[in-house]
């Protein structure tokens, strides 16, 4: 399924909620099991779904069951989020650059003009984009998502990212994950845009980054 396919069973299954919370704890389980399958997009949603799921089926308090639907139910409204921001972000990146067909990451370079706009080139074509342009805009506000500041981040750093780099964090391999998706949709260049460090306790970049 794609991401349009899987958004919609989504939605579909999370707005029979209110009925099924009404019906039997048979019919409410078989519901919730059908969550798992359309959440392995994002391993966290997944994991701490099918997790609380599974105390569910064990057997708890009145109270500990409330609390761990809410928890089940805030990581299908996040992946449902999620989905929509991807679907929104995809529209804006369709086309936009006219990418040549044999590039490779070692032809890009991207120079950051301002903090929400860069100057791209790739051999011999060049475009100026802002980031709602490369699909890194929180529609809930329309402000740069972390993976546009996690860019920022790898041009103040030279193209490198490692635990000496001011923005370091745990959070960072996640995000550094979704940045190398957005950035493999926009230039179409499927090959994985960073690689470890030498040491291996970082990430550079293959292409060239620079600073404003």
């Amino acid at each position: 399924m794609d991401k349009k396919e899987v958004l919609a069973k989504l939605v579909s299954l999370y707005e029979q909620k209110e009925v099924i919370l009404k019906s039997s704890q048979e019919e409410f389980m078989s519901w919730c099991c059908k969550f798992p399958a359309l959440l392995k997009f994002n391993r966290i949603y997944y994991l701490t779904f099918l997790d609380k799921y599974n105390r569910l089926l064990a057997g708890v308090s009145s109270s500990l069951s409330k609390a761990l639907l809410r928890m089940m139910f805030s990581q299908v409204e996040m992946a449902i989020e999620e989905l929509k921001n991807e679907i929104d972000n995809d529209k804006h990146t369709d086309n936009l650059f006219d990418m040549p067909s044999d590039a490779k990451w070692s032809d890009v370079q991207i120079k950051f003009i301002d903090g929400h706009t860069v100057s791209v080139k790739v051999k011999e074509v060049s475009g100026k984009f802002n980031y709602t342009q490369m699909g890194m805009v929180d529609n809930r506000n329309g402000n740069p998502t972390v993976q546009w500041e996690l860019l920022r981040s790898f041009a103040s750093g030279k193209g490198t990212l490692n635990w000496d780099h001011p923005d370091a964090s745990h959070y960072n391999k996640k995000r550094k994950e979704l940045l190398a998706k957005n950035l493999r949709g926009f230039f179409c260049i499927e090959e994985d845009p960073f690689r470890l460090t030498n040491d291996l306790k970082g990430w550079e970049a293959k292409f060239r980054i620079i600073p404003d």
